[in-house]
């Protein structure tokens, strides 16, 4: 383990050689509290009212721009539809970008939750976002959401963090 002496006793003193460490360990040692599930809904919520807010501002502007131009214009109808996916996408893209790089959207940052890998380390794009945002989410939108109802489990994961392997936390219990 420590380095040794001449006379093969144990150093305690001595720093940590590399066969001493083990890598991937130590999140398995952290203690690490889930989240409540009052706040995993809280943040959904917040997520879902800015990413509301956001569409219906820029959404509604864009149409009265269109609209105080005067008359009918030809398609306008387009370009409130392709304004209004933009408006859809750059904030969800902050929020897929915020969960792959920190593990929470703007709702969990404000509620001091966030998402973990099962084994505690952090979630990465693949986990975090295409596993748990993209393909959990649409196969909870095929069950009629029955696997949102998962998180009254023991284990209070919903069906998305099944699929992805993850787990929400509270954000200072393993930093």
């Amino acid at each position: 383990m420590s380095q040794r002496f001449d006379n093969g006793n144990v150093n305690p003193y001595a720093p940590p050689e590399a066969q001493d460490l083990v890598i991937g360990v130590p999140y398995a040692f952290e203690p690490q509290l889930l989240a409540s599930r009052g706040s995993r809904l809280g943040a959904r919520l917040i997520d879902q009212l800015l990413q509301f807010g956001v569409v219906l501002f820029v959404s509604m502007g864009v149409g009265l721009v269109l609209g105080v131009s005067g008359g009918r214009q030809d398609g306008a109808e387009v370009i409130i539809q392709v304004v209004t996916i933009v408006a859809w996408l750059v904030p969800m893209s902050v929020q897929w970008y915020l969960t792959a790089t920190t593990g929470q959207s703007i709702g969990k940052r404000l509620l001091g939750i966030k998402i973990v890998k099962m084994d505690g380390s952090p979630v990465d794009f693949v986990s975090g976002v295409l596993l748990r945002e993209w393909i959990g989410r649409i196969i909870d939108g095929f069950t009629c959401g029955i696997g949102t109802l998962m998180i009254f489990g023991e284990q209070q994961r919903c069906l998305h963090d099944h699929v992805a392997g993850t787990k929400v936390i509270l954000a200072g219990s393993s930093d």
